[in-house]
């Protein structure tokens, strides 16, 4: 535990990443882009009798890829059950997820509210503070469209793209800082089984939550890999009796850990972020 916490906490003093502090269980920072020039929001509505197609089914959980105005590189998974939308997005420069809300209809006009985070300790995140929106329309695995401000007088345009997870082993060390907080996993991954070891430090220690430093022998993450995608079980220290759910993927841009059943207990494991691999530039 004492080599993870180490890890952390020299990695913080080295940290420029931009955020929030993480001063709240489960509490990501929400960022919404600066320097940026307010555009006309286009048009996303479907013409009439327009057809609005995509390849992708009326249920899906995928990640896609794109830019938010001209500056910043975004993450999104996208979790899509009949008409309804969940899931989060990241800007790649700072790595922390901001969940969302959103609605879908028949020829793919999408709505999406982005929140700030509201712990409920009942296994799950309830939305707290609206933080923006995006409007626009699915077709052919591409979302373009509008991302507006809480005041409604800044817009920018958007747009992603579907990306499929890489097909690599996610062995190794992976972590995020956000000023004075960090998260850190180990991962061993053999064949279609993985296991690891998660620690998170938050605001400058005064948080720690390490179950287990030995990913290896005492893992306090385990699951199995389905097409490139690790779906895990992981316990927070600071609650043995409950587990939390969490998926992990590695994107182009690193490796995306998403927490899809939180514990139901207290629990300072990150939620949704962006993670870079152990001796990587961030």
């Amino acid at each position: 535990m004492k080599k993870q916490i180490a890890l952390i906490l020299l990695l913080l003093s080295f940290s420029s990443c931009g955020g929030n502090n993480q001063t709240t269980p489960n509490n990501t920072a929400n960022k919404t882009p600066s320097n940026e020039s307010a555009v006309t929001e286009p048009n996303t509505t479907s013409t009439p009798g327009e057809s609005k197609t995509s390849s992708l089914p009326s249920s899906f959980s995928k990640y896609f890829s794109g830019t938010l105005g001209e500056k910043n590189t975004i993450q999104m998974r996208i979790t899509r059950k009949d008409k309804d939308l969940s899931g989060f997005y990241l800007y790649e420069k700072i790595g922390m997820g901001i969940p969302f809300l959103g609605k879908i209809d028949d020829k793919g006009n999408v709505e999406i509210t982005e929140y700030t985070y509201v712990t409920n300790y009942e296994g799950k995140i309830d939305p707290g503070e609206k933080t923006g929106s995006f409007k626009g329309i699915l077709a052919n695995n591409k979302i373009e469209g509008t991302w507006t401000n809480p005041k409604g007088d800044k817009t920018l345009p958007f747009s992603i793209v579907l990306q499929e997870p890489i097909k690599e082993k996610l062995t190794g060390t992976w972590y995020i800082t956000d000023k004075k907080s960090g998260f850190n996993i180990d991962l061993i991954q053999e064949g279609d089984k993985i296991k690891g070891a998660a620690c998170a430090v938050i605001d400058d220690g005064r948080k720690i939550d390490c179950l287990s430093e030995d990913a290896k022998n005492d893992p306090n993450i385990e699951g199995t890999v389905t097409d490139n995608i690790a779906t895990v079980t992981f316990q927070s220290s600071f609650d043995m009796e409950s587990k939390g759910t969490a998926t992990i993927a590695l994107t182009n841009s690193g490796l995306i850990w998403d927490v899809i059943q939180e514990p139901t207990g207290e629990s300072y494991i990150f939620s949704h972020c962006l993670m870079k691999k152990r001796n990587e530039k961030k």
